[in-house]
């Protein structure tokens, strides 16, 4: 062998330096130690500790250790076998090296023999045979020489492999037979006990301190050894411990930037590198994705490519499913991308997973690229379904992520860039999300804020009453009932779906509106006579109106008796001069504040519309308008007999006609029904009078002067009654009552007839 390879062979026979940061693997030398596989396999990037932990193996265990660094000159087959004849030679004292016969696959087997009886004739020592750097092998005979050295193991040999790129294929028969050991970047990576160790031993602040440092550099290193030896160091250096982690400084001063340019990026291709940096700006590759992104069709083949050389994680249940890079090495990526370019095509694949409905991973790359747009257009279009389908933590994470970046509740200055405020729909999910996680008082503020952007009665102030009436029940239920109650029907009646309810509020609402059904329409008492009122009879409450017009227009319904009415010919009884503008608008609106009213007492069915007319029904209304229009219609057919059977009706005045309204239909109906309580007062006088029933005739005829004061016809025939009583001072007082008011309201004086008529009763 020539002098230059025997020097290069003493290297690469060398056993690798303990580092100045090493830990001590403790649960994994116990794995290694104990394990009864005789092949031991670990595979993952630079910087994961593989030759560091197989040192410290090689120092714990019983066996004698040998160590091989393989490089690129092994692919050269002879030289190789020569590499290995040599070892061998060193090993073992009887052991003579080749004379090379001819032919790759004889002199390999040559070599393998002789060391094999080199073995057995010495059983009761334990070996260690260690090749390090197997990535460096690329001619597929080296490979297949390793697949039959491991396939003849001696009993007191154990072969161990460390390389930084994939498993090659004959291993995996051996790990399924479970005579190989399998250790990868997920074992390897350092434990949380393992960081806080070396934290502290590298760090010198205290302890909670470098917890919170810790907790930094985990998050972003995901337990890489030589990231966390690396990001300490510089931390330690620099004092920055009072201080959060900036990722992008740290990169560039500790030297993980030139590790992973040196170890790990130097090795790829120009296509592999452009892929990965390409990709850098999405949280998950899949073929089809980054086919569509890339506008490639060979991004399966990169995928498994630098899956293999340990590039990329497979995340998921079992270490199988999401295919993602490595959070450092994303970052180290970033640094070297278009920065427009990236952000384009991460958008790209957050709008690709919403095409698909993938609202998780839609809203994970929106929320790590900054995509305001899509994250509100994920709560706009989805956020009901997803609060249906414990979409919990996506929404959380619109959430949070417009409260902090986006200002949502305009808490703090808005953001530099030119964001739209959300839509109120988004706020209004917001609302809900809170709602649902138990959070009443940000559901209140949220829900207040779209509200506010309205002008008008809307969903979010419908979804505020329902659900303080809901939260409230148990506490009142009488009282909070009518509130839900209220609510309901202002969302029915707008055609607003149901804010997110638990199940227990949503069995509340059924038992609700069981009772509802059940329970038979509460009794109105209608009163038009005087102020107009309508009594709810078992509450004893009367129905309030949001407008004057408003309780016109449900007189007018009552008044129709049930008849049903077009919308023309409510307009010419509201408004008989002089018709709005908005009238059509007027009337809707006031026809839904009635029916909001009435539902707060389960009566909101009353009004009816139906082919273009309204009604009411009549059924459960008591009404005053019913008696007096019959008495009316007694007066006009002069049926006197039966008028005096309700002549108690007449001891008092009715009232007026809807006294505290006014249009022109009013007065008239008002000069209708006083004329009839007039004429009604004067014939049962008359009766009365004729009966010798004087007292009551005289009540009678006053009742009948309230209408007309100023009716000499009913003053004579009041100092009539007056004279057959022989009241003389009761008959002079109202001759000189009615004489003072004819000269003070109209100065007249009485008539001759009113005047003979005082004088007979006087002489009489």
């Amino acid at each position: 062998m020539e002098k230059h390879s025997i020097q290069l062979l003493k290297q690469k026979k060398l056993h690798p330096k303990e580092c100045r940061y090493s830990l001590e693997r403790t649960e994994l030398l116990k794995k290694l130690l104990h394990t009864e596989a005789s092949i031991m396999m670990l595979h993952g990037k630079a910087g994961y500790g593989k030759t560091e932990l197989i040192r410290q193996y090689c120092q714990r265990c019983s066996a004698a250790s040998f160590w091989y660094t393989l490089d690129s000159s092994d692919n050269d087959v002879w030289k190789f076998l020569s590499y290995l004849d040599c070892l061998f030679f060193g090993i073992f004292q009887e052991y003579q090296p080749s004379s090379e016969p001819e032919g790759v696959q004889t002199r390999f087997l040559h070599i393998l023999l002789k060391a094999c009886e080199q073995l057995e004739q010495d059983e009761n020592r334990r070996y260690v045979m260690v090749f390090d750097s197997l990535e460096a092998i690329r001619n597929d005979k080296i490979m297949d020489i390793f697949k039959k050295m491991a396939s003849s193991l001696p009993e007191n040999l154990k072969l161990v492999f460390i390389t930084r790129g994939s498993v090659p294929d004959f291993m995996f028969r051996h790990v399924m037979k479970g005579t190989c050991l399998l250790l990868d970047e997920t074992d390897l990576a350092f434990a949380e006990e393992e960081q806080r160790t070396l934290a502290g031993k590298m760090l010198s602040c205290n302890g909670e301190e470098a917890k919170r440092i810790l907790g930094q550099c985990a998050g972003m290193l995901g337990g890489w050894p030589a990231g966390l030896v690396l990001a300490l160091l510089c931390i330690e250096k620099r004092q920055l411990n009072g201080e959060a982690v900036n990722w992008s400084y740290l990169f560039q001063d500790s030297m993980i930037n030139s590790f992973m340019s040196s170890e790990i990026f130097q090795e790829l291709s120009g296509e592999e590198k452009d892929f990965l940096i390409s990709t850098s700006g999405m949280l998950e590759l899949k073929q089809e994705i980054c086919d569509r992104v890339l506008q490639k069709n060979n991004s399966g083949a990169m995928i498994r490519s630098l899956l293999k050389k340990n590039l990329l994680l497979s995340c998921g249940k079992n270490g199988v499913g999401r295919i993602c890079h490595h959070e450092a090495i994303r970052l180290f990526l970033k640094e070297r991308a278009d920065s427009a370019l990236q952000a384009e095509l991460a958008r790209k694949t957050a709008e690709y997973y919403l095409e698909e409905k993938d609202c998780f991973q839609a809203v994970r790359q929106a929320v790590d690229i900054g995509y305001t747009a899509l994250i509100i257009k994920v709560m706009e279009v989805y956020g009901s379904e997803l609060l249906g389908r414990d979409g919990d933590q996506i929404l959380g994470r619109c959430v949070r992520y417009l409260e902090e970046d986006v200002n949502i509740m305009g808490e703090k200055p808005l953001p530099e860039q030119n964001i739209t405020p959300p839509d109120p729909e988004v706020l209004g999910i917001a609302a809900q999300y809170y709602y649902k996680s138990g959070i009443p008082e940000k559901m209140e503020r949220y829900l207040n804020r779209a509200d506010s952007s309205f002008g008008k009665e809307n969903k979010y102030g419908m979804y505020r009453g329902l659900y303080k009436g809901l939260l409230k029940y148990q506490e009142d239920p009488s009282k909070y009932e009518k509130q839900i109650s209220n609510t309901m029907f202002l969302l029915e009646e707008n055609r607003y779906g149901l804010p997110y309810l638990k199940q227990e509020e949503l069995a509340i609402l059924d038992r609700l509106e069981d009772e509802k059904k059940q329970e038979k329409p509460g009794a109105l008492r209608v009163t038009f006579f005087g102020d107009f009122q309508a009594v709810v009879v078992k509450e004893q409450k009367p129905l309030s109106w949001r407008t004057r017009k408003g309780s016109e227009l449900f007189a007018c319904l009552v008044e129709l008796n049930g008849r049903a009415v077009g919308r023309k010919q409510l307009f010419q009884k509201l408004w008989s001069e002089d018709l709005p503008d908005n009238a059509v608008t007027m009337l809707h609106n006031m026809f839904y504040n009635i029916r909001k009213e009435l539902s707060a007492y389960h009566m909101e069915d009353l009004i009816q519309y139906k082919e273009r007319l309204y009604c009411i029904r009549m059924e459960t209304i008591e009404t005053d308008l019913a008696e007096i229009r019959s008495l009316c219609a007694l007066i006009d057919q002069k049926k006197t007999e039966e008028l005096k059977l309700h002549k108690e009706r007449f001891s008092t005045y009715w009232g007026r006609y809807l006294e505290d309204m006014d249009n022109q239909r009013i007065a008239e109906q008002r000069e209708y029904y006083d004329t009839r309580f007039f004429m009604g007062c004067a014939v049962l006088a008359e009766e009365s009078a004729a009966a010798g029933q004087y007292p009551e005739a005289i009540r009678f005829l006053k009742n009948a002067m309230m209408i007309n004061s100023y009716s000499e016809e009913l003053a004579g025939s009041l100092l009539k009654c007056y004279g057959a009583m022989q009241n003389l001072k009761l008959a002079k007082s109202e001759y000189e009552r009615f004489t003072s008011l004819l000269e003070r309201d109209l100065g007249l004086k009485p008539g001759w007839e009113l005047a003979e008529i005082y004088r007979k009763v006087m002489n009489a």
